[in-house]
């Protein structure tokens, strides 16, 4: 089968991305999911599980997500290039973290996080520590580390 490089709907189709939608899309680079109607990423839809190695471009902005998994540092902690998420424009305010995943700022290495870019501007985040608590980043001595 072939793939394209880049997947780009933007005509308000999409409500939710489920598991396994782009699993095994293996020259998958950029995907173009804004202005749509999207509320739900699931857990694992776009982390490193999907089998989706060479997507390092995901655009969801201009959606209706109000939560957010830690996907985009899961997928950057395992594929340490340029990765860009643009999630701009949601409503996002939770930070839910079903997966588990924790990261220790004190003991990792951290040098994939300087290869990360992750828009969350015009979200509904009332608060940086949300994204920590949320997502089990453990940034005590080593003040924001991952930022």
């Amino acid at each position: 089968m072939t793939v394209m490089p880049t997947t780009k709907q933007q005509r308000r189709l999409f409500c939710c991305l489920q598991e396994g939608v782009f699993v095994n899309l293996y020259q998958l680079r950029s995907l173009h999911l804004s202005n749509n109607r999207i509320t739900s990423v699931e857990p694992r839809a776009l982390d490193i599980s999907a089998r989706i190695p060479s997507l390092t471009y995901i655009d969801l902005s201009e959606n209706r997500l109000t939560e957010l998994e830690p996907w985009p540092f899961i997928r950057a902690q395992y594929r340490p290039i340029k990765n860009t998420f643009n999630l701009a424009n949601n409503h996002i305010r939770k930070f839910t973290n079903t997966l588990q995943w924790t990261l220790n700022c004190t003991s990792t290495s951290l040098s994939w996080t300087s290869s990360l870019h992750l828009d969350l501007s015009s979200n509904s985040i009332e608060h940086i520590s949300d994204i920590f608590n949320g997502w089990n980043i453990d940034g005590t001595t080593s003040s924001y580390c991952c930022y």
